[in-house]
């Protein structure tokens, strides 16, 4: 599953970083349909770009918030992760929805727990003499 996963991740990045070639081709075609398809991938990539890098933001945030939440939890700091599931607690029991709610509640909390914790980060390395320009 895993080797599936990563093959399907990385073939999905391969496309999006080819598909401007593949459209700049196709506008060179003959074909009026092509072109017209071809012009439309090149001119569309940006856009398509700039919701990867917010969506990918996003996630990032969600993600390493979701590390920090569990490792504080199984280093003995659970009051965070208790707090999220406090939280989940009253809308998980929505009759069909619940399930959705709850995650998007843990969710939620993970990408601002991210957040707070990288802009944390941020911060510290930003003052550190490693961070000046030139280095």
């Amino acid at each position: 599953m895993a080797i599936g996963i990563t093959v399907l991740v990385y073939g999905a990045v391969g496309v999006i970083v080819k598909m401007d070639d593949v459209g700049l081709a196709m506008a060179q075609r003959p074909r009026d349909l092509s072109r017209r398809v071809g012009r439309g991938l090149v001119a569309g990539m940006p856009h398509v770009l700039d919701a990867l890098a917010i969506i990918g933001t996003f996630a990032m945030f969600w993600v390493g918030g979701h590390i920090v939440l569990v490792g504080m939890a199984d280093l003995g700091l659970s009051l965070p992760y208790d707090l999220v599931h406090a939280l989940e607690a009253p809308v998980s029991g929505i009759s069909a929805v619940g399930g959705l709610l709850g995650w998007l509640v843990n969710t939620l909390c993970s990408m601002v727990l991210g957040f707070v914790v990288g802009s944390a980060v941020l911060g510290v390395v930003s003052l550190t003499p490693l961070s000046t320009k030139g280095h």
